[in-house]
């Protein structure tokens, strides 16, 4: 009898892939990989959870990939039909331990980079972007979709909220351009846009509905930055 598997029946992995609990054994070609981290967050905790939430909510899209009316496009029917997906799990957090959890996510994402399969993270607070861009060696450009830079100061002895990923990423070697779309918060401060301003090879602002930059806006950054 052919199986249903409605979205409250079964293990929750990730769009129902397989389970692969040795990274050795690895031979798919996306690894989901989940990094239950919110230690980066100075407001509001719970993130941690997400990647289980993520799980969860990933079995309803059925097993076959979906249909997308808008372009009248089937997605990912060839990555789960055909085994090209698997879920590596979650990385091993040690709560209040941030330094030794971040090793722990470059360590993992570094695993699967090794075994020459794309990792698609479930963070998580924004901080773990630091170590996840951290375990690439070959060069890059970052793109940064965000409503908030993320490039605060290193002031107060703080290094590793979600307010400083990208600050830490763009002195990367191995980063050769950083790219950040949909700026518009009103609580950064003038030193945080100026120096992402110096480094970043673009920011691209908010728009309104019509799909312009509204004039003088608050809101936005209207500019193209300089490449470094």
């Amino acid at each position: 009898m052919h199986q249903v598997n409605r979205p409250f029946v079964g293990i929750p992995s990730f769009l129902r892939a397989p389970v692969c609990d040795d990274l050795s054994k690895l031979t798919a070609a996306i690894a989901v990989l989940g990094v239950p981290f919110d230690e980066g967050s100075p407001f509001l905790p719970g993130t941690r959870m997400a990647p289980r939430a993520l799980r969860e909510h990933s079995l309803r899209f059925g097993t076959e990939g979906y249909y997308d009316p808008e372009t009248r496009r089937q997605y990912l029917e060839p990555e789960m039909t055909g085994g090209l997906i698997a879920d590596l799990g979650d990385v091993d957090i040690r709560p209040t331990n941030v330094e030794l959890s971040f090793e722990l996510i470059t360590s993992a994402v570094a695993g699967v980079l090794a075994r020459g399969a794309l990792p698609v993270v479930l963070g998580g607070d924004h901080s773990i972007t630091y170590p996840v861009v951290r375990a690439f060696s070959k060069p890059l450009h970052v793109l940064h979709f965000d409503a908030h830079t993320d490039y605060a100061p290193f002031v107060h002895g703080l290094r590793h909220t979600n307010g400083h990923a990208f600050r830490h990423v763009a002195a990367m070697t191995h980063v050769l351009g950083l790219t950040q779309v949909g700026i518009r918060s009103l609580r950064h401060g003038k030193e945080q846009i100026e120096d992402v301003s110096a480094t970043a090879t673009a920011s691209s602002p908010c728009r309104n509905s019509a799909g312009s930059v509204p004039p003088a806006s608050p809101r936005c950054c209207p500019r193209a930055l300089p490449a470094t």
